[in-house]
């Protein structure tokens, strides 16, 4: 949003470019950065296992995905939604936000208030944000663990939503050099990547180079 990319503008350096090409040409703003990169859209759903409940079963929140960091430079989500039908209830989630935390700079688990789920987006810095645009910032941000889980005896489906920000495919990654070469571009390393975590099927690695490695796995999901 614009009120989001205005809190980070002070962070820009005047007119040196955050990220440069072969070409010569330069990314010389976050807004720029933003128009360039790719964004990659995210509908999850998540349904609980119905299974029947063991003799000592915990009443806590069972958890889904556990504390990671995104490979993007910034992911951005809205609370997800609860769909439930007339057989799954009486259950009801007290928030849209329910099991969804981010952990803090001291390692304390951080939630959306319920009275400002149904009008909040998030913004969740991710690991790019300090390997592609950090060197040429004048501070750095944290990328921020974020973990969900789902709610004791939880009915229906859980809907959720993101964007994530990627860099621009022709940047260069700053300060580094793969191989005693020139710096990778940003869908070189992506290619590059995503091979190690699939060295199988080096192919379809290639075939799409804009998609970061942890933005294909499965456990970056929301």
């Amino acid at each position: 949003s614009r009120a989001f990319r205005g809190a980070l503008e002070p962070l820009e350096r005047g007119s040196a470019a955050l990220l440069t090409t072969r070409s010569g040409r330069g990314y010389h703003s976050l807004l720029e950065v933003a128009q360039g990169g790719e964004q990659l859209e995210h509908f999850h759903t998540y349904m609980p296992l119905r299974l029947a409940p063991a003799p000592n079963a915990s009443s806590h929140d069972l958890p889904a995905l556990p504390l990671h960091t995104d490979a993007g430079l910034l992911l951005a989500l809205v609370p997800a939604m609860w769909v439930v039908t007339p057989s799954d209830l009486p259950f009801s989630p007290s928030s849209p936000s329910d099991g969804f935390s981010v952990e803090g700079a001291a390692g304390e688990l951080l939630t959306i208030k319920p009275e400002s789920a149904p009008s909040s987006v998030v913004f969740v810095v991710g690991e790019g944000w300090g390997r592609w645009l950090e060197p040429a910032l004048r501070g750095k941000l944290r990328a921020a663990p974020h973990s969900l889980a789902i709610p004791a005896g939880a009915r229906g489906s859980r809907v959720w939503y993101g964007r994530m920000l990627l860099p621009p495919g022709d940047a260069l990654m700053p300060s580094s050099k793969r191989d005693g070469g020139a710096p990778p571009t940003y869908s070189e390393w992506s290619a590059w990547a995503n091979a190690q975590v699939s060295p199988a099927s080096p192919r379809a690695a290639a075939a799409a180079p804009a998609a970061s490695p942890a933005a294909a796995a499965p456990a970056q999901k929301e």
